[in-house]
């Protein structure tokens, strides 16, 4: 009888996903994520197979060098403009370790040029149990837009792509897309949206959009940060302001949550 209930349950619960998908309100909030999933594809069709052409200029912009362990998983490691490590469990950013390549033990290289833009991320994994250049991630920077091509280091495939709005030197918006590797350029795998806010210089809180193009479903979030008397971030609330929440969900949205990181 227990099997019968959780049948019928998670029948209802598709069944409510399916409603919810045809509902004037998830076609009315997916629409700019609809253009933003041409414009990524778009990004794809130009940037495909074009890694050589792009990263010839890199070692020769290249002024200097840093290491990290850690932080595989998440999007540039230390360098990531994401702050969801903050409240998601198992993201890591890593940690800088000695500008010594020589040495073994790191999982990033990162290459600035002469005015310290970050232009390179090279990914190194354990791979049959030897290390080796994974991923390489090409940075252009635009006035004040940074475009991130990701590329497959071993086949030249586009992983995924970034774009980073910034305004005065703050990060007021960051789009990570992963690229659509198999279903044929018809459209990206899932486009993640990051808003953030900030309050004295600080970031006061961060607005978290997930949207997979394939289901047409788009869920929003609002990450809203508490400092202690020292200014660390160590408390956060979280509510979900848009998109499918199934009914049995019953979450309170004033919880209060400890952050998975402390830091300012």
């Amino acid at each position: 009888m227990k099997t019968i209930k959780n049948d019928y349950s998670m029948n209802n619960e598709l069944e409510e996903l399916d409603i919810f998908l045809k509902s004037d309100e998830n076609i009315r909030d997916i629409k700019p994520f609809e253009k933003m999933n041409s414009k990524y594809i778009d990004l794809q069709k130009a940037y495909t197979n074009m890694f050589y052409q792009i990263y010839k200029n890199v070692e020769l912009q290249t002024k200097r060098k840093e290491f990290s362990k850690g932080g595989l998983g998440f999007h540039r490691g230390v360098y990531s403009p994401s702050s969801l490590d903050l409240v998601v469990n198992n993201l890591s950013r890593g940690r800088i370790i000695n500008n010594d390549k020589s040495s073994s033990d790191f999982n990033y290289e990162y290459l600035f040029d002469s005015e310290d833009n970050l232009i390179c991320v090279n990914t190194y994994m354990e791979i049959n149990g030897t290390k080796k250049h994974a991923i390489t991630e090409i940075i252009l920077n635009e006035n004040d837009i940074e475009l991130g091509l990701t590329y497959d280091a071993n086949n030249d495939n586009l992983i995924s792509i970034s774009e980073c709005y910034y305004a005065n030197g703050i990060l007021i918006r960051y789009e990570y897309v992963i690229c659509n590797m198999f279903y044929g350029g018809e459209g990206c795998e899932e486009i993640n949206v990051e808003a953030p806010t900030f309050k004295n210089n600080l970031l006061e809180s961060v607005a978290w959009s997930n949207y997979l193009p394939k289901m047409h479903l788009l869920c929003q979030y609002v990450y809203s940060f508490i400092r202690d008397d020292k200014g660390y971030i160590y408390k956060y609330t979280h509510k979900q302001i848009s998109g499918y929440k199934s009914k049995s969900n019953v979450s309170n949205e004033t919880s209060i949550y400890e952050t998975q990181k402390r830091r300012k």
